[in-house]
């Protein structure tokens, strides 16, 4: 029921934006040239990043390739964001159901719908599609078996991850870790007498399984982590890794620190994360797992990585939300009253904190009317992209471009100008890219060299809310 309600909300929310013609990002528009080119059978090329760049040298996610059977049938962006909605709700699943088997029937529809109603996966919902949604399911069923020790189930599932993006390999290290050294630690507390019987009895003791398994996967991990970065990307780039560019140079010691935990909006993201559980999360040793991605994005020195706003945070969600789960039950069995109350203080807590959030948070916006109405320039829009012939190579900004990758070659606005010869460029003086560009003819011979013209009845200069589109001429 809880993951039917949040698929239902996220679909409106993301379906709405659409309509609106809303692009956060061109992330939808790299992401769908990829799928494009599994689903045509040839290799996944986002000419976004560079005329014939591969998208397996940008950020290693063949899992991508899963969806090109869909978009094979629907070729459309729209595919990409209806996919997304199913795995993020898919998630909801093993978190309420491990709350449920731990906390009992109203503790795990608390925690469910504070999981569904976090702010984490509305904002990466809002954000448009990108390929952390795959991950967010893997970590939901991978806690959710370690929860059951079913360690075997859990390694396989955070195995996985290791096919969405190249970092999760920091998160699988951290997950084999947590593992192993619980396990080991657990073991030694056993004694050598629990491990006797256990060789005895014909069956391997579930902790010695736990530390065994976990370090497998941490070497795996590793391993993994070291191929992808040293070999696999830079194969496919031509070169060595992109974003090293983008870790914050501080000189390491006392400058790593502050650079780490300043500016405050990273001491923000980080209450904001530790929130949604009540910082009940912290008190179990599976949050451990969130430390990687915490540490990456707050090393870096992009301030995209440090805020609440875009898709960074939905991989954190299912993490601190089994954690909590784990916190929880054990505060329930204490003999201490005081834990057993903060035990059954925590889910309806939680679940009225996420409630309230909404306000400040996407799914806000499904309680406005302005949010399903048509914006006002849809209508240049449409003519726009139908002065575009299919086929035709188009350099944008921001403005369309989510919406021209799926019949055009489309390149980043004035990128590779020595290699690129777009037959349109098309402009959106609204779309913050770079203030009003002035007429598109004049524009895409001044980057791009060569004759354009205008299109006859779109990008009048004197209209600063107008799109402008220019053609080459032959």
């Amino acid at each position: 029921m809880l993951a039917g309600a949040g698929l239902g909300l996220y679909l409106a929310l993301t379906l709405a934006r659409w309509r609106r013609g809303e692009a956060p990002s061109l992330d939808l528009a790299i992401f769908e040239q990829a799928v494009k080119g599994y689903a045509g059978f040839a290799p996944p090329i986002v000419d976004i990043k560079g005329p014939g760049a591969n998208q397996l040298g940008d950020h290693f996610s063949p899992i991508l390739a899963l969806l090109a059977p869909f978009y094979r049938v629907f070729p459309t962006p729209v595919t990409l964001l209806v996919a997304q909605c199913v795995l993020v709700a898919l998630s909801i699943a093993p978190v309420a159901s491990a709350a449920r088997r731990r906390l009992g029937k109203p503790a795990g529809f608390c925690l469910g719908g504070a999981y569904l109603l976090s702010w984490g996966l509305q904002t990466g919902v809002d954000a448009q599609f990108h390929e952390y949604a795959f991950a967010v399911p893997m970590i939901a069923f991978a806690l959710a078996a370690a929860l059951d020790r079913r360690w075997t189930a859990a390694a396989w599932w955070a195995a996985a991850t290791l096919t969405v993006k190249e970092d999760m390999a920091l998160t699988v290290v951290a997950f084999g870790a947590v593992m192993a050294v619980h396990g080991w630690t657990r073991q030694r507390r056993a004694g050598a007498a629990t491990v006797r019987a256990g060789a005895v009895g014909g069956e391997e003791p579930v902790w010695q399984r736990e530390w065994r398994v976990g370090v497998a996967l941490a070497l795996a991990g590793g391993l993994a982590g070291a191929v992808i970065f040293g070999l696999v990307m830079p194969y496919f780039r031509g070169g060595g890794w992109y974003y090293w560019e983008k870790l914050d140079q501080t000189g390491g010691g006392l400058g790593l620190i502050v650079g780490i935990l300043s500016p405050p909006v990273k001491l923000k993201t980080l209450a904001l994360v530790s929130a949604v559980t009540l910082g009940a999360a912290w008190f179990s040793r599976w949050s451990l797992v969130a430390v990687p991605t915490l540490a990456w994005r707050f090393a870096s020195s992009d301030p995209a990585h440090w805020g609440t706003t875009w898709h960074y945070s939905m991989i954190l969600m299912p993490i601190m939300f089994l954690a909590a789960v784990d916190a929880v039950a054990r505060w329930r069995a204490s003999e201490r009253r005081w834990a057993r109350g903060i035990g059954h203080l925590i889910p309806p807590l939680g679940a009225a904190f996420a409630l309230a959030a909404v306000a400040w948070f996407p799914l806000a916006d499904l309680a406005k009317p302005a949010t399903y109405a048509a914006p006002e320039r849809a209508a240049q829009a449409e003519r726009v992209l139908a002065a575009i012939e299919p086929g035709a190579s188009v350099a944008s900004d921001r403005g369309l471009i989510v919406r021209l990758a799926t019949e055009h070659v489309v390149y980043w606005l004035g990128d590779y100008p020595e290699l690129v010869r777009p037959d349109y460029v098309l402009l959106d003086p609204l779309s913050g890219w770079s203030g009003d560009p002035g007429p598109a003819d004049a524009f895409a011979e001044s980057v791009y060299g060569g004759d354009y013209e205008l299109v006859e009845g779109l990008g009048q200069a004197d209209d600063p809310s107008a799109y402008r589109l220019a053609r080459r001429l032959p």
